[in-house]
């Protein structure tokens, strides 16, 4: 759970810097912490208490009391005279310095108290940054907690900005393809200092990196158009398949991946689309990368000339279905956490398409259901061209080697998707 506390207090006029530093800090940064302890504390104590409006009639619809729940807590510190950013110089961003308590240096920020919970502490410039490059759910809690751990490991000597902390961690990626902050062998205390975020953010690297993941905003797309029609109520739901509850855990797996994971899904989805062509039914199943992950099934169908649009959605539902359910112990072992989305066969050609999704917490299929879905699998081919492929991604690509023209536009496309590089990302 990531708690905000947003407060835009004016920077003061005075004869005295370390007295204007002070009451800034105090009304800005101290009664932030504050709140954030006390709204942290009311969660703990009445989940069911919190409310979306004033009158306290919506109750929050989620479960605020998991087992497993982690509180972040972020201070968000504007001042909209500019006239601190002025007397810092520079970026304009506040320093920081894990060894400093409160206000006791002007311009930089560390713990609030000896005794407060850590809280981070962003300026009005760096929280745009850190959205637009994290901004996933996963990524942004990622970082949350390495950023937390760096602070309290006593490494971290000072840092410009947090846009240079921030250029630091992304641009270093792990063993597992996961960002983290290096402190180099030997060494007790990193200084981070001004020009890494410049040169992170013009970089060619950086360029590459910006395009590649285009295509992986599709998913935020699908995410974003289930659940608008999940709260409006205008859910398409003609097949009975899941409760809202359920289908709910089907969104929150979507949501549940980062940037570089999305890539992935949403190359493999593209490339399915593609490589359907005119075939009625076309499917395509990912294995997950980590074991706390989904399976994920794709399904692109085309709609039968004499279908009705309602016959053609519930039809897509129940193939796509049996498809799972029929996998169950051949490519998805049983057990299995599995997302299921059925798209229409003219989803890359941009035109206004259906999904469909479904979610299964752990697939389990009786002897007689098998039987049946088992049946229709003969009847409709399904299995008899099965292909396997891996699928990759480097969150900073390399140059793409393969030519616009020439034999080169026939091999698979450097993405991932899966399809011909002509047909994908060499489309002209």
């Amino acid at each position: 759970m990531v708690l905000f506390s947003d407060k835009d207090c004016d920077y003061p006029i005075g004869p005295d810097p370390q007295v204007q530093w002070r009451r800034w800090y105090n009304r800005a940064i101290t009664r932030s912490v504050n709140q954030l302890v006390g709204a942290q504390r009311w969660i703990e104590n009445f989940p069911t208490r919190v409310f979306l409006d004033r009158s306290c009639t919506q109750r929050f619809p989620l479960d605020l009391a998991p087992a497993d729940r982690r509180f972040h807590r972020i201070v968000v510190a504007h001042d909209r005279t500019g006239r601190r950013a002025a007397a810092i110089g520079g970026s304009g961003s506040l320093l920081i310095k894990p060894s400093v308590v409160g206000s006791a240096e002007r311009f930089a920020v560390g713990v609030v108290g000896e005794s407060m919970p850590f809280c981070h502490v962003w300026d009005e410039r760096v929280v745009p940054l850190i959205m637009d490059h994290l901004d996933t759910a996963e990524d942004l809690v990622t970082y949350l907690e390495r950023r937390e751990e760096f602070f309290l490991s006593g490494k971290l000597g000072i840092a410009a900005g947090e846009e240079e902390l921030l250029a630091w961690y992304l641009s270093r990626v792990d063993a597992d393809y996961r960002h983290y902050f290096s402190v180099p062998e030997g060494v007790d205390k990193v200084v981070v200092g001004e020009g890494h975020w410049a040169a992170f953010v013009g970089s060619d690297t950086y360029r590459r990196y910006k395009e590649a993941n285009q295509r992986s905003y599709l998913i935020d797309e699908i995410v974003d158009k289930f659940t608008d029609h999940a709260v409006a109520g205008t859910l398409y739901r003609d097949n009975g398949l899941h409760t809202l509850e359920e289908l709910e855990l089907g969104f929150r797996a979507l949501a549940s991946q980062g940037r570089v994971e999305r890539r992935v899904l949403a190359n493999a989805l593209y490339g399915a689309v593609v490589e359907a062509g005119k075939i009625p039914l076309f499917f395509r199943v990912l294995q997950p990368s980590a074991s706390r992950d989904a399976f994920y099934v794709f399904l692109v169908c085309r709609r039968l000339d004499s279908e009705s649009y309602k016959d053609y959605r519930h039809r897509r539902g129940e193939i796509l279905l049996a498809y799972v359910e029929w996998q169950a112990g051949k490519l998805i072992p049983v057990g299995s956490q599995v997302v299921g989305l059925a798209v229409d066969s003219e989803a890359h050609l941009g035109a206004e398409v259906s999904e469909d999704l479904m979610y299964v917490p752990r697939l389990e299929v009786s002897a007689k259901r098998m039987a049946a879905v088992t049946k229709v699998a003969k009847e409709l081919g399904w299995g008899e061209k099965l292909r396997e492929r891996s699928y990759s991604t480097e969150e900073y690509p390399s140059p793409m080697a393969i030519p616009r023209k020439g034999p080169g536009r026939n091999k698979p496309c450097p993405c991932g998707s899966g399809a011909k590089f002509k047909k994908c990302c060499g489309r002209i």
